[in-house]
């Protein structure tokens, strides 16, 4: 876990003290590393879990051509084989991190890559040559991007307290009292302002004018697994779904651990570790 933040300021009058005060108020996802760039309007912040390349080369906010800056939370399980497809098309790499196949391929590949990614992630990426910054979510939404827009900031976050250091959180009445779990369905919170980026979407922002284009990139039923009339194949089948991807969750370079509360998921998990 990590968490990522930014802010772009409408008035043109940038306040660093608020990007580092957002990395405070949730420090406690990434207590190794947090940093801040600035980009013109534009302010990007990052609290850094480490987990993969615990050395410094794996900080953010992150970029190895000056053009484009990524600040990511989340894994790419299967980042190996994209950093190895990457490589045999001449990409060079300063780290053994994930964060940084995620940027190189979206260098390569647009937002067609996310369609390569095996992981759950919530990021955001800056092109400073084209002056514009894309927000997007993994296909099921594990990890959570919220935004807060007024007149005077355009705003996201990992976490909705951190908008307390740009502005006063106030309660919007009309969703009080709405079940949270039908809030999060049409992407709302209780607070004015305040929305949730919905989950397998892109958000792209023109830093010029702030005008925002939202695109769909995850399509799960063009995902759907066969389901095969002959029994014994389905069980081979999902044993090896469950132990593949038990597996590739175990690249780490911190130690690894499991929450076994007694019921057959996490046995059949802690058993497969």
């Amino acid at each position: 876990m990590c968490g990522i933040n930014g802010i772009i300021f409408k008035d043109q009058k940038v306040n660093v003290k608020k990007i580092l005060e957002m990395n405070e108020l949730i420090s406690h996802r990434g207590p190794d590393q947090s940093g801040y760039i600035r980009h013109e309007n534009l302010l990007l912040g990052h609290t850094r879990l480490s987990i993969l390349d615990t050395s410094k080369k794996g900080s953010q906010p992150m970029s190895s051509d000056g053009r484009f800056w990524i600040v990511y939370n989340g894994e790419v399980y299967n980042y190996r084989e994209i950093k190895k497809e990457l490589t045999n098309k001449n990409y060079k790499f300063y780290s053994n991190t994930d964060t940084e196949v995620v940027l190189n391929a979206y260098k390569e590949w647009g937002i067609d890559c996310f369609n390569k990614f095996n992981g759950e992630w919530a990021l955001a990426i800056l092109d400073v040559q084209d002056k514009k910054l894309i927000l997007c979510r993994d296909g099921i939404g594990y990890k959570p991007c919220y935004i807060f827009e007024d007149k005077n900031y355009f705003a996201f976050s990992s976490e909705i307290k951190s908008f307390s250091s740009i502005n006063s959180l106030e309660f919007n009445s009309s969703n009080l009292g709405v079940n949270s779990s039908s809030l999060q369905s049409t992407c709302k919170t209780i607070f004015k302002n305040i929305e949730i980026l919905r989950h397998g979407r892109l958000l792209s922002i023109d830093l010029n004018n702030f005008s925002k284009k939202i695109e769909r990139w995850d399509f799960p039923l063009k995902k759907l697994p066969k389901i095969s009339a002959n029994y014994k194949e389905n069980v081979d089948e999902f044993y090896s779904l469950l132990y593949n991807s038990t597996k590739i969750r175990l690249n780490s370079d911190a130690k690894i651990g499991t929450s076994l509360s007694g019921g057959l998921d996490s046995s059949a998990i802690f058993s497969l570790l």
